[in-house]
């Protein structure tokens, strides 16, 4: 189980219709499945538990993409600072070597 739910509830929810999420503590699902589906809804339930691991695995996720494009970035300036360096190494070289002359 993930944050699928909510792609659930969406290809459920028809134009003009409202969704409603609530977090309950349910002792027994009976009454309230009856009482919605007879309003014609539809319930769609998850823990609270499983909401808030899908939630930590996305944050997870989030967190390890956003690192990978921090390292890809930070390497890019490393390698334009090398390339920087070799650059004025090459330049001090030769201009070394024009005042030799």
């Amino acid at each position: 189980m993930g944050l699928d739910f909510i792609d659930e509830a969406t290809r459920h929810l028809m134009p003009g219709k409202a969704a409603l999420v609530a977090e309950l503590d349910e002792e027994w699902v009976i009454p309230v499945d009856t009482a919605l589906e007879a309003a014609g809804g539809q319930v769609f339930r998850r823990s609270r538990l499983a909401a808030a691991e899908a939630q930590f695995d996305h944050d997870s996720q989030a967190q390890g993409e956003a690192k990978t494009r921090v390292e890809e970035r930070m390497q890019r300036v490393k390698d334009a600072h090398h390339a920087r360096g070799a650059k004025l190494s090459q330049a001090w070289s030769l201009t070394k070597e024009a005042l030799a002359m």
